[in-house]
């Protein structure tokens, strides 16, 4: 179809906008990586049954050898809708799986949306600062007919008021109040108001850090998901994970190190922490770090930090570091 339409049609409005189309359909999912660029490539198949068409009609219309063409093309069509039928079985099949039902955001309406507005509380809060499922609010809002007044949508590092009803996809921070959970969204009642944050005091600055079940090798580039242990040794109690403290957040952090102990690889995790944690007091962190791309033998290290104050292993305490053979899967 593509060949017919650029060999007789160049000079049609229709086909080379039906050619624009085709090639600007690609661009959406070409600029991301994510898992779902598929749901950006729907506008693809459009242009190319537009395009099927002339090829169809050639074929149908063929001079040479008319019987034999058209029995080619019947049997074109047969296999087209042979494929057709065992989409709609594998389709009709995974319509109760979770991982299509996440895939389509299926449960939003009734488990997160309707549940918000049910709730009575308003307005009702948007935590999503940096990616766009605050337009999934929207929408339901319009479908509902619903003021779109009735949300708020807060910035990076802005809390929502005490006792607020929050729409959330960020996974940052635990929330002790969660009315409704289907990944990645959660509807959750915000606690207090948020603390006023400040760099902690040297004497702060100490951790005991340790990883049950050393890792040993891991392939190349793969994430390693670690359960590290965190004890605070210091004086002061450390503040736990709030939305609005980004300034000085508390993470678990780590580098990949060669063997002089210099920076090795620009890969690292960062996990914050979810709690308060006084003197004394220690917590178990789920930790995921992706190893470097390149095979070799490295030191992993993991330290605390205050987001744009310091890393504790600055300060003197001592990190945790332990050997890895990065391997090729």
């Amino acid at each position: 179809g593509l060949w017919l339409v650029l060999r007789h049609q160049r000079d049609s409005a229709w086909w080379r906008f039906i050619l624009y189309g085709l090639a600007a359909s690609i661009v959406p999912a070409a600029l991301t990586a994510d898992y779902f660029h598929m749901l950006r490539l729907s506008a693809l198949p459009v242009f190319l049954l537009v395009l099927a068409v002339p090829a169809f009609a050639w074929l149908w219309d063929s001079g040479e050898r008319r019987r034999e063409v058209r029995l080619a093309l019947m049997l074109l069509v047969l296999l087209t809708l042979l494929q057709g039928a065992f989409f709609q079985w594998q389709y009709h099949k995974s319509a109760g799986s979770p991982w299509r039902r996440h895939l389509f955001d299926a449960d939003y309406p009734q488990k997160i949306f309707d549940n918000a507005v049910a709730n009575g509380a308003r307005p009702i809060y948007l935590a999503d600062a940096m990616t766009t499922p605050y337009i999934q609010a929207y929408w339901y809002a319009t479908l509902r007919g619903l003021p779109l007044s009735e949300f708020v949508r807060l910035g990076p590092e802005e809390s929502p008021p005490a006792r607020a009803l929050v729409i959330s996809t960020e996974e940052n921070c635990s929330q002790p109040h969660v009315l409704a959970q289907v990944d990645p969204y959660r509807l959750y009642i915000a606690e207090g108001q948020p603390r006023a944050r400040a760099p902690l005091p040297d004497s702060a600055f100490r951790a005991d850090i340790s990883v049950p079940g050393d890792p040993t090798t891991v392939p190349a580039g793969e994430k390693l998901q670690l359960r590290v242990r965190v004890k605070n040794a210091g004086d002061i109690a450390w503040p736990g994970c709030e939305r609005s403290a980004g300034k000085f957040q508390i993470y678990l952090g780590s580098h990949w190190l060669n063997s002089s102990g210099e920076l090795a690889s620009k890969a690292e995790g960062r996990s914050p922490l979810p709690a308060d944690l006084a003197p004394g007091q220690e917590t178990e962190l789920s930790f995921a770090v992706s190893a470097p791309a390149q095979p070799g033998d490295y030191v992993l290290e993991i330290d605390l930090l205050q987001e744009n104050v310091t890393w504790f292993g600055l300060k003197g305490s001592r990190t945790y570091r332990t050997h890895v053979t990065v391997v090729v899967d």
